[in-house]
């Protein structure tokens, strides 16, 4: 369905096949534009329907939630969703990933999922690391108070500024540009800056949607988000992405 659109999914699951199984699939957190999947509606539509309701944590497990377990538990939803995916190699800052859910799914995927059935095991540091990891989000959830803080503080600047960073609340912060060309420029000129970025051009990102993609951490001091953006504001002004001067304070 439609990204985050809700009224898209209903009359999908109104036409679908009954006598068969559905699986509503979406992303709790989305890592282009930060923003989060409209869980309470999907969930409720999946509820109606039958469906049941599978969301990838990915980038959002470890990160909200009052006890970091995600979008879900963030938008108080956690009991709705049926099965969460997620990796190690964003919050855990390992490598791997897992499958949560009911035994019987569980059980299942084990023996039939050609993803887990035909790949090696995790090396035992990986685990160790991703296992200590779950520890310390449960134990240090100043960790994410910080990122957010730090995300928070960072796109009111931006967007202060005059770039359109979009609607999100997380620390992925999308500086939209549009024109590839010009996205990638601007990544250079940051770069030039001491600020390393993600540039996101099509075809990850639909035509005339090209973006630059800030990733902060629980770790970048206030000093380091000011450099971030004075580069963003001299590399902006240079390219016209923003006025030439800052505007004018009224009275």
């Amino acid at each position: 369905f439609r990204h985050n659109d809700a009224a898209h999914l209903e009359s999908l699951l109104e036409t679908a096949d009954q006598d068969k199984g559905r699986l509503v699939l979406t992303e709790g957190m989305f890592s282009t534009n930060g923003d989060l999947g409209d869980l309470p509606s999907l969930a409720r539509i999946a509820r109606e329907h039958g469906a049941r309701l599978i969301v990838d944590g990915a980038h959002d497990v470890g990160l909200l939630g009052e006890g970091g377990r995600g979008a879900a538990e963030h938008l108080g939803v956690l009991d709705a969703v049926d099965v969460h995916t997620l990796t190690f190699s964003k919050c855990f800052g390992t490598l791997g990933g897992a499958v949560a859910g009911p035994r019987a799914v569980i059980d299942h995927l084990r023996l039939h999922a050609r993803a887990a059935v035909f790949s090696a095991s995790l090396p035992p540091g990986c685990t160790s690391a991703a296992h200590a990891a779950l520890g310390i989000i449960g134990a240090e959830p100043e960790r994410r108070r910080r990122v957010l803080a730090a995300a928070r503080r960072l796109r009111a600047d931006l967007t202060g500024l005059g770039f359109d960073t979009g609607l999100g609340i997380t620390p992925a912060i999308p500086i939209r540009v549009g024109d590839p060309l010009l996205c990638m420029r601007l990544w250079k000129e940051l770069l030039n800056e001491g600020v390393f970025t993600n540039a996101m051009i099509p075809p990850a990102v639909p035509d005339g949607k090209a973006l630059i993609r800030i990733s902060v951490t629980a770790a970048h001091s206030d000093a380091q988000l000011d450099r971030i953006t004075d580069a963003c504001e001299a590399a902006g002004r240079r390219l016209g992405l923003i006025p030439a001067q800052p505007p004018a304070l009224t009275a």
